[in-house]
């Protein structure tokens, strides 16, 4: 038994969009789409922008309440598939935000904290399977819009 409790708050997809092909093709190289040559810009996104649609194919954002003694948490022990194997998908670029969600904490969960949220970025979600993990099963919410707070603080980079 795990010592803490899990509660599945959200699930969102993130959307393909030339606005993000943008961003995600300018961040490898440590720039934004505005401080980007326009020709070197759309050359990346031509490039990349097939290889990016299809890696968002069933992306979803998750956002988790976690209670207790999460330091225990791992995020390599929780998929979708039941039991997990080698091709299973797996939690991708999480953070610890604070418990209203209006803040990032970091990437590693905080000595001491004992209520948070976590996000994270999953692929290929099939919202009809629970979220397993080392509590059990979850259910998996119907998936709504991201909402606002958490568009800034999860920006998605390519894996």
């Amino acid at each position: 038994m795990s010592g803490y409790q899990v509660r599945f708050l959200g699930l969102h997809p993130l959307h393909f969009s030339e606005e993000l092909l943008r961003e995600v093709v300018c961040e490898p190289v440590g720039k934004t789409p505005e401080s980007m040559d326009a020709a070197e810009l759309a050359q990346r996104c031509d490039m990349w922008r097939e290889q990016v649609r299809s890696n968002m194919q069933g992306l979803h954002l998750v956002e988790l309440e976690v209670v207790g003694d999460f330091e225990l948490l791992n995020l390599g022990e929780v998929s979708q598939d039941n039991p997990r194997d080698d091709s299973s998908q797996v939690p991708y670029d999480e953070k610890w935000l604070s418990e209203d969600g209006e803040r990032a904490l970091g990437y590693n969960a905080r000595k001491g904290v004992m209520r948070a949220r976590l996000a994270f970025w999953l692929h290929c979600v099939d919202a009809s399977k629970p979220l397993h993990g080392p509590w059990g099963a979850v259910i998996v919410p119907k998936p709504t819009p991201m909402p606002a707070r958490l568009s800034a603080l999860m920006r998605y980079s390519l894996p």
